[in-house]
Parts: C-alpha cells; structure tokens; sequence
C-alpha cells in the first residue's frame, strides 16, 4: 500500500507541476499558412482597363500602303508594315477600353492612287461615311543621320485636339519609347491626312525607322502593345 499511495503522489506531482498547461484549453499556434490562388497570375492582357463613357467612333489610320512603301531601306521592315502593325495594337486597346474602332486599312491591299493627298482624301471620305467622331493616323520618321531619334504628336489647331495629343505624348514618354519632341499644330497642313477639319485628327509620328533604338522597339510586338495602351490611356483622359 505504501508503494502504491507513493506511485500515486509521484504521478500526481509530475501532472499538477511538470505539466501545468495540462488542465488548460488548448489553444492553436498562428500559423499562417500559403493560400493558393487559383484564377492565376495577372497579366498585361488580363488587366481591366477603364472603360469610355462616350464610346466615340475612332478611326485609326495606318500610314502608306500598297505600292506607297513608306520609309524603307535593304535591311528594315518597311514603313507601311510597322505602320499597321502599331494601328492595329492601338485599335485593339481602343476597342478594349470600350471605344467603336474602324480602320482606314487592315492589310496591305489598299486602291493605288497617284499621290499621297489624293489617297487620304480616299481614307477620309470613307471616314465620314463611317460617322468617325475622331480620327488617330500613324506614321514614321527617316533621317540621314542614324543618331536622329524621337516621336512627336501633330494635330489640328484645336483645344481638344491639342490636350490629346499631349496626353498622347506623355503617356507614351512613360513607357520610354523614345525622347518626345512635343506636340505640333502649326504644321498639321504638311500632312494630308490632318487636312479635313471635319474628321477631327491627329497623327503620330512614333520614332525613326533609321534609329536602331528607336526601329527595335516599334517593330517589337510587346511594344507595340504598350504604345496601344498608352493612346488608349490618352483618349480616356481627355475623350472619355
């Protein structure tokens, strides 16, 4: 009986004293645990971008086409090419940001016309007829100097225009395009394209096809989106 009441003593020291937490509620350590998200990883493509509130018919012009080469040399892609390549980005964030997008062209099989006047009077009828509230034309720059680089904006002289075309300019500096030689609506006359004030319009010159820096990144397709976002980013800031 002694050994078994000493047993007993023993027992119940080593639970009331070495192990106190025993008669206590048990409480979960905080342990935090990865959670996996399974609508997977968020992308450029996936991001949702504001939507316009005017849904203005916008008509996006790639310059040249056809026989009208564009600025060309043995070894780039011509202009006309590069020129569509960035008007349909930029159609596609239009159209993603909730605009009405038409084209003056979508491929390369455009009417043959005798000067470049007599073919942007062609693209701004059919324009019209279209009811285009604005119109965004795209082209390049060519120089004899290989160092020459930079993207400018040319609009009709108007408020609007002017704001847009600076929106369009900043937006797209963001992504580091090139160096912005600012916006231009003093010369818009130089261009046949700026020349029916009822279209409301303006044309970005986006960079030197005889710049590498400058080639590199408008013939690159990831580029080509970014600059599409930035327009889009522009219009939606003074548009909308």
């Amino acid at each position: 009986m002694k050994k078994a009441a000493i047993y007993l003593l023993l027992g119940l020291f080593a639970l009331l004293v070495l192990h106190p937490g025993l008669n206590s509620s048990y409480t979960a350590p905080d342990v935090r645990v990865p959670t996996v998200n399974n609508s997977g990883s968020t992308t450029n493509e996936d991001a949702t971008m504001t939507s316009s509130q005017s849904h203005a018919v916008i008509a996006v012009d790639a310059g040249h086409g056809g026989s009208d080469y564009g600025y060309v040399s043995d070894t780039t892609i011509p202009e006309k090419d590069i020129n569509l390549d960035l008007a349909l980005a930029i159609g596609r964030k239009l159209s993603a940001a909730g605009y009405q997008v038409v084209y003056t062209r979508e491929s390369d099989d455009v009417p043959v016309f005798d000067t470049e006047t007599a073919s942007s009077q062609d693209r701004l009828r059919r324009m019209k007829e279209q009811g285009v509230q604005y119109l965004v034309s795209v082209q390049l720059s060519s120089s004899p100097d290989p160092l020459a680089r930079g993207f400018a904006v040319f609009t009709q002289p108007q408020t609007q225009l002017e704001e847009l075309g600076a929106a369009a300019g900043q937006a797209v500096s963001a992504i580091n395009l090139s160096s912005f030689e600012g916006v231009d609506s003093d010369h818009y006359a130089n261009f046949p394209i700026l020349m029916d004030r009822d279209v409301p319009s303006i044309l970005l010159e986006l960079g030197y096809v005889t710049n590498p820096d400058d080639y590199a990144k408008l013939t690159d397709s990831s580029y080509q989106d970014r600059i599409g976002e930035a327009v889009a980013e522009a219009f939606l800031k003074v548009v909308n």
